[in-house]
């Protein structure tokens, strides 16, 4: 407890009047949460025994003492479960969420090995929530006392860091984040110290952390980096406005949006993930945004009460770096935990093959009732479409294409054979099949998107983009249906989402010795008709010819040189340099390489990331990049 009190009086106390009164939570003192109180056998345990076992008891009816009793000790020494912290909290939130802990009981003269619950996610008011503040740990060399502690049927389920308001600066504004940071990473002994820091005993069933400071309120995980505790800046569904208390305090927000028993219970089911982090190749525990949680509940309710498949669908507008896929995940969770809408085939559906990879392996690795299926091949994508089977199916809108089909009829110049493409077939008419398209901005408006509403004509569909058109012959809204959530890129750069851009326009001079460019045209062309110097304008002289021109390039190259050796490369970074063209690739490469010596005073090396084929010039060949060559470029680079 701070000497100030500044974190007691104006963050602690009114966080638990908040979670007491305004949210219906019981509360104990921490220093009552203990073996002298029999709520707990020592201070090293921090599973509340008596409250454990009695909701075990009301969970599963069928249970007998001496089972209960185990389950109680399994959770209070639970260190044989994994090698770590991590893999512990993962298998207690399989015993917790997908409801993996059996026991062997004799049931009506039968031996039986039925599945504890542990948590009643489907009644809220058939569990037993309650806050305390100062809870007394041991660990194994130091004794913590953790600000606040939530417990659900007494397991420690989320631990609050409350920090004063008024470490926050305008010189350092996450001062207090910083702080609450450090101290949570010290209570789970997470900072790698040469001695055991703190107690992870407390963080084994722990699903939650946050740090609250009254103006900024941030949640995260056992395993999430300081840059990934995020602010929660929505009460959904209340609107902010309504919280209780202080209107427009975040610290309520925070506790409103996350806390609420219904919104916790739902969280904890349906918008954590243990997903692999490929930039530090290692398993990392994540937990929804507000964006994420509020545009899967406002797609469930329209995918509840549409009363057709338009107005069960529509458009999640989340900019980039807002976790879209991570999104479709969570909503792909709730609907499998959905008691009308669990047999519901859902159809993941991209534009690129390595993107259908990546969203199949993200699905994978989180969907446990109803394992993801990748289809592989048109054939394949057919027959899983026609069974509809409860199942999640994830495909390229490529593999939609239509049929060629031979007319009877010739081509009388040519003596050639004629086509012309089949009307698609139906695959399903079911209505609860679900599809989920990914940046469907980008290819939802040509033949394949049209067959893929031929082939399921009666689909719910639901686009996610960052980028919705919306114009005379191409509109997302008019395609998918009205806008469900908005996610602006203004917000993310807010919330650390995303990066803000800076923009600095340079104009190089494409100064012309001489006349003007319309006047050196037409004595060039004094001979032509108005018709072939127009002509030969819109052939040779636009936008792209300029833009390519060799003395243009050469200007331009030596400014991006002079520009990143003052501004860039001081302070360490790369840089990036994307063309109109594969020919100004290569231009603008070979001018940055003959300029390079004399203005960064050394050779820095570049390369050139395109694709091609066999019949391209041999000066573009010789740049051809593989995909393999070009993910190495891009992690070098």
């Amino acid at each position: 407890m701070n000497i100030l009190g500044n974190e007691e009086t104006l963050v602690e106390l009114p966080a638990v009047e908040y979670l007491t009164a305004g949210l219906g939570y019981d509360f104990i003192e921490g220093n009552k949460l203990t073996p002298d109180y029999g709520e707990r056998d020592t201070l090293s345990e921090v599973i509340l025994h008596k409250r454990m076992k009695s909701a075990l008891k009301k969970l599963n009816p069928w249970i007998n003492d001496e089972n209960a009793e185990k389950v109680v000790r399994k959770f209070n020494r639970a260190e044989s479960l994994g090698a770590g912290l991590l893999e512990i909290n993962e298998k207690i939130y399989d015993y917790i969420v997908h409801l993996e802990l059996t026991v062997d009981q004799v049931i009506d003269g039968k031996k039986k090995t039925p599945t504890v619950k542990l948590i009643d996610f489907d009644d809220i008011d058939n569990n037993d929530f309650l806050v305390t503040r100062q809870f007394v740990v041991k660990g194994q060399q130091e004794t913590i006392r953790p600000d606040i502690v939530v417990f659900i049927n007494g397991m420690p389920i989320a631990v609050l860091e409350c920090k004063s308001p008024f470490k926050e600066t305008k010189v350092n504004e996450n001062v207090g984040k910083f702080d609450g940071f450090q101290q949570l990473r010290r209570y789970m002994n997470g900072r790698d110290a040469n001695f055991i820091e703190g107690a992870e005993r407390l963080f084994y069933t722990n699903f939650i952390t946050g740090i609250l400071n009254k103006y900024t309120a941030f949640i995260g995980t056992i395993s999430s980096g300081y840059k990934h505790y995020v602010e929660w800046k929505d009460a959904y569904p209340v609107e902010n406005r309504d919280v209780a208390d202080e209107k427009d305090t975040p610290q309520n927000i925070l506790l409103q949006g996350v806390f609420e028993k219904e919104n916790l219970l739902d969280i904890m089911q349906n918008f954590i993930v243990y997903d692999l982090d490929k930039e530090n190749s290692r398993k990392v525990k994540k937990v929804c945004r507000y964006q994420q949680f509020r545009a899967v509940q406002k797609s469930l309710k329209r995918l509840e009460n549409g009363k057709t498949p338009l107005s069960k669908g529509g458009v999640v507008w989340h900019t980039q770096g807002s976790g879209k896929s991570l999104t479709m995940v969570f909503l792909a969770k709730k609907i499998r935990n959905h008691k009308k809408l669990s047999n519901a085939t859902i159809v993941i559906v991209t534009d690129r093959t390595d993107l259908d990879g990546q969203i199949f392996e993200t699905f994978a690795n989180n969907i446990t009732n109803g394992t993801p299926v990748r289809a592989k091949s048109i054939e394949e994508m057919k027959t899983l479409l026609r069974n509809s089977n409860a199942q999640i199916v994830t495909t390229t809108i490529q593999k939609f294409q239509s049929e060629k089909q031979e007319s009877k009829l010739q081509d009388s110049k040519q003596g050639e054979k004629l086509y012309f493409e089949k009307e698609y077939e139906v695959l399903s008419q079911k209505p609860n099949i679900i599809v989920m398209t990914d940046e469907a901005h980008r290819s939802q408006y040509k033949g394949t998107a049209a067959n893929l509403r031929t082939a399921l004509p009666n689909a719910a569909f639901i686009g996610f983009t960052g980028t919705p058109i919306d114009k005379e012959d191409k509109s997302t809204p008019r395609t998918f249906g009205s806008y469900i959530d908005k996610y602006s890129i203004k917000q993310a750069v807010e919330d650390g989402a995303t990066v803000r851009i800076v923009y600095e326009g340079r104009r190089p001079d494409l100064h012309i010795s001489g006349d003007s460019l319309e006047e050196l045209f037409d004595k060039a062309f004094e001979d032509r008709t108005d018709e072939e110097k127009e002509a030969i304008k819109q052939k040779y002289a636009n936008k792209r010819s300029v833009v390519e021109a060799d003395d243009r390039i050469e200007e331009v190259a030596k400014d991006i040189l002079k520009h990143y050796k003052e501004y860039i490369y001081p302070n360490g970074f790369k840089a990036q340099i994307v063309c109109v063209s594969r020919e100004a690739c290569v231009k603008y490469y070979n001018a940055l390489n003959k300029h390079m010596k004399d203005i960064m005073g050394e050779e820095l090396e570049c390369k050139i990331i395109f694709s091609g084929d066999n019949n391209d010039d041999p000066h573009l060949r010789e740049h051809h990049t593989t995909k393999e060559e070009a993910e190495g470029h891009i992690n070098k680079f």
